[in-house]
């Protein structure tokens, strides 16, 4: 009942994309061969996702449902294909990296600071 509510809401979604703004969005193919996709994000926000999507692919179209963490693309298989593996390498957890500007030195500094400052190194 869920997933069937959720299949209904996507549809939805895209029949509104097809009014005035799918009109920047580029064509899907009308030769029967475009498919629709749902993808599920988990760290990504849809709308960073959206935009990378049509920057890198031009994809055909996109539907956002940022509430549910959801976009919802038609497209050929092949580009699909190409977002799936794409989505997959992009929507991580974000990563801590420790910089000089966050108070830490990068590796080996210590040793350059030390010896620049005449202290012995061994």
């Amino acid at each position: 009942m869920r997933r069937t509510r959720w299949l209904l809401m996507a549809g939805l979604s895209l029949a509104l994309l097809g009014t005035g703004a799918a009109r920047a969005q580029a064509p899907i193919p009308g030769d029967g061969t475009a498919q629709v996709r749902v993808y599920e994000l988990k760290h990504l926000a849809t709308r960073e996702a959206a935009l990378v999507l049509r920057t890198i692919f031009e994809a055909g179209r996109i539907a956002e449902l940022p509430e549910r963490g959801v976009l919802i693309v038609a497209d050929t298989p092949a580009k699909l294909d190409a977002i799936d593996r794409l989505l997959e390498r992009i929507d991580r957890p974000a990563t801590r990296r420790r910089s000089a500007a966050a108070g830490t030195a990068p590796a080996g500094a210590a040793s350059a600071d030390a010896a620049s400052a005449g202290a012995p190194t061994s």
